[in-house]
């Protein structure tokens, strides 16, 4: 948003705090504008999202700036959601090629778990029900593995790099 739009965005903001019975005070008005402004949200889709949350009944309480982001930029994907798509496209992969022919996966944590944790083939060759435990296992690894890769020591090192360097230590 641009400096000269705080006043559209102080009035719908203030309609929709008091929709709920709630003022709004200018720290709450400042600080939201600059955080709407770091987020790149214009004030086309800021008063959009307003006039959605007044016509719903969903909000019960004053809405928060989260909702107002939520409307605007959607619900976040999450770690499960990625792990499960994971899931699928090794399932999909699993159906169109079966274990005679090698997979390809673009993602690197998929490919690090399929190449280490599981066999090609012995993914292949479960049953249904087999299958279905696997997924669960499969995103759970996924997600752990997702999060090692997040943790980070000293100046930016991964723990991943920390096991190489260590992985040798005592041979």
């Amino acid at each position: 948003m641009k400096r000269n739009e705080s006043g559209r965005f102080a009035k719908s903001t203030a309609a929709v705090l008091a929709n709920f019975g709630s003022v709004a005070t200018e720290p709450l008005l400042t600080l939201w504008f600059d955080v709407a402004t770091d987020d790149n949200i214009s004030i086309d889709q800021w008063e959009a999202a307003a006039k959605c949350i007044i016509r719903q009944r969903k909000y019960t309480s004053q809405p928060t700036y989260a909702d107002f982001l939520e409307i605007i930029k959607g619900i976040p994907v999450t770690g499960a959601d990625v792990a499960n798509s994971q899931a699928a496209a090794v399932m999909k992969q699993v159906r169109e090629l079966g274990a005679y022919r090698y997979p390809v996966f673009d993602d690197p944590t998929t490919k690090a778990l399929m190449s280490s944790r599981w066999s090609w083939a012995a993914v292949c060759l479960m049953t249904e029900t087999e299958m279905k435990w696997w997924v669960k296992e499969f995103v759970e690894a996924y997600q752990s593995e997702k999060k090692s890769e997040c943790l980070v020591i000293g100046e930016g090192k991964s723990i991943k790099n920390l096991k190489l360097i260590a992985g040798g230590i005592g041979n």
